[in-house]
């Protein structure tokens, strides 16, 4: 039963017979799944087990990382809980702003018509653009605009969904799952929390290219590997190396030549001299003069 699963996987076609050095492939589920009924009930689950099944038997022969980009929230539904409406808030108006993106969840962008962003900011929980928290890289792109709202987890601003994310990412809900398998990865290791922006570099090592600037550290996911995982170094790198060496090498061995033969020099004019004057030789005494 478990080889005709993985004959009839399409994705593991995909590497007979080809010249693969890295695949990517995304699953529109469980989050459409998770969208609709939630991430706790039985058919999210139920959505990703079918996930699991359709990646058996890749990891084999191939290194395999499974992940995602955000985590899953329960939409709090209940008749005490009173949804965000923008419009119901005292002072706000749409007539106000220029333009706004609040789509089905829990956060959105408003851009305030010129001189109203101090009208429209006290009425609204939220941050103007810089003073949005360091932590969430969100506040210094040009296309974001002045004001941010989101709003805390469970709740959102617009929808219906039973589950949600974009949340604050500090939220449990918002985490990610990281599962790495064969054949450079350690079996059954469990590792602590990490985040996400040290699995580019992760990937640049198992590929062997040289990452782009970046603000992940392959020290964060070292302990994962097999091997050293000692990073890699590019064929240009190493002939810099190799070229700055020879330069200074170069530089060494001229001034031990120059050094050398000024020693040389002194030393032949210091005999020419010698072979010219008679050496003195003088025998010093103490004499004791008493006076």
């Amino acid at each position: 039963e478990q080889k005709k699963k993985r004959k009839s996987n399409p994705f593991v076609e995909w590497f007979k017979g080809k010249d693969l050095d890295f695949v990517t492939l995304y699953s529109g589920d469980p989050e459409s799944t998770g969208h609709k009924y939630g991430p706790n009930s039985p058919k999210w689950h139920k959505a990703v087990k079918k996930v699991d099944r359709t990646v058996d038997g890749l990891g084999d022969h191939l290194n395999i990382i499974i992940t995602a980009d955000h985590g899953m929230s329960t939409v709090f539904k209940a008749e005490d809980v009173k949804e965000i409406i923008l419009t119901d808030i005292p002072g706000f108006s749409l007539k106000d702003l220029k333009f706004h993106m609040v789509n089905y969840g829990p956060s959105g962008l408003l851009l305030p018509k010129e001189g109203m962003i101090e009208k429209v900011y006290p009425n609204l929980h939220v941050y103007k653009k810089e003073y949005m928290p360091a932590r969430l890289h969100y506040s210094k792109h040009p296309c974001i605009l002045p004001t941010v709202l989101y709003a805390d987890p469970g709740y959102v601003i617009n929808g219906t969904y039973k589950g949600q994310h974009s949340y604050d990412n500090e939220d449990m809900d918002m985490k990610l799952l990281f599962r790495a398998v064969e054949p450079d990865f350690h079996r059954n290791l469990l590792v602590g929390p990490f985040e996400s922006i040290h699995v580019y570099p992760l990937m640049c090592h198992l590929l062997e290219i040289k990452p782009e600037i970046n603000d992940g550290l392959l020290d964060n996911t070292r302990h994962m590997l097999i091997s050293n995982g000692e990073p890699y170094v590019s064929k240009s790198s190493l002939h810099n190396v190799f070229v700055g060496l020879a330069a200074v090498a170069g530089f060494l061995l001229l001034v031990f030549m120059v050094v050398t033969s000024y020693n040389m020099y002194k030393r032949q004019k210091a005999n020419m001299r010698y072979d010219r004057v008679p050496l003195l030789f003088f025998s010093a005494h103490y004499l004791s003069i008493k006076i």
